[in-house]
């Protein structure tokens, strides 16, 4: 067997010696891959997912979400700069994020499964497992919210409504103006039905701190609509397709529209379809990497 295992390794390296077999190889890796240069980065990815990026990354239906993305990143030396601004607010919001942890917050499933039954004793966050997620996507934008005094938010996808209780949650947030294409009643494909009751429960017991918007803010006509409530927004979260495009424009509006003092925070920063985006943002930022979300959390300021 020994022999034949160093034959037939004998032959596959004569095989590659040859120049034609050599080449025939290196197209195969080729039409697989495609590597281009974005700014500080050398981006590596499979062809297909520039099919994915031109409809959703995050394939939805009655089973779990499958997130698919195949991104390699080369991290060149460009001698960026951080704001030291923002270093300060990381620095803050991972002090209360470390002290929400050490508190409640840190309860595990069995142990929130034997505490009283009186659910008006438990936080949002004991009561909807999404949000404990070991990411700590939603602990994050709650510390931030809370690193940050914000008083009105902007809450740019809401989905099931996970960002937006999330948000809700921080008491010094006096009011989360959240958009989407569709009603939060009607979405449920981000947490399980007993997570949808409590968060409905939620909501309507905050009712008169937040309001959902339907539209595509891609309209220049619906921007001009609610640019003021962004205008006067301290915090805003992005959080829609991640496709980049849509991210990109808003980035633009922001720059052109919006004052400095306003936070910006960026989800999903790291997937493939976003690295363009990220890189060509104009405004001062910071990578925070997987502190928020597993795939990249960004923030920033004008």
């Amino acid at each position: 067997m020994r022999v034949i295992k160093n034959l037939l390794r004998n032959c596959f390296a004569t095989v590659l010696k040859v120049n034609v077999f050599r080449k025939i190889w290196i197209k195969a890796i080729e039409a697989t891959l495609l590597t281009k240069d974005v700014g500080g980065f050398k981006q590596t990815q499979l062809k297909f997912i520039e099919f994915a990026t031109k409809n959703r990354l995050h394939i939805v239906s009655n089973e779990p979400q499958i997130d698919i993305d195949f991104t390699f990143l080369k991290i060149k030396n460009n001698n960026l700069t951080h704001d030291h601004n923002l270093i300060e607010v990381l620095e803050r919001t991972c002090s209360i994020m470390r002290e929400t942890l050490k508190a409640d917050f840190a309860l595990n499933d069995l142990q929130i499964a034997h505490t009283n039954s009186d659910d008006s004793r438990k936080t949002i966050f004991s009561l909807v497992p999404e949000l404990r997620a070991t990411d700590n996507h939603y602990l994050f934008i709650n510390s931030i919210a809370i690193a940050t005094n914000a008083k009105k938010v902007i809450d740019l996808g809401t989905a099931s409504g996970s960002s937006l209780v999330s948000f809700l949650s921080a008491k010094n947030v006096r009011f989360v103006d959240t958009f989407d294409l569709s009603p939060v009643e009607t979405n449920s494909s981000w947490v399980s039905q007993q997570s949808k009751i409590a968060i409905s429960k939620f909501l309507t017991e905050n009712q008169t701190r937040w309001a959902q918007h339907i539209g595509n803010l891609e309209d220049f006509a619906l921007w001009e609509k609610y640019k003021p409530k962004f205008v006067n927004a301290d915090l805003i979260l992005i959080d829609t397709q991640h496709l980049g495009d849509f991210e990109k424009l808003m980035g633009q509006r922001f720059v052109t529209d919006l004052n400095p003092n306003t936070l910006f925070v960026w989800d999903d920063i790291r997937l493939s379809s976003m690295v363009d985006f990220w890189d060509s943002l104009q405004m001062k930022k910071l990578d925070v990497g997987g502190l928020g979300h597993v795939s990249g959390t960004g923030i920033s300021k004008i």
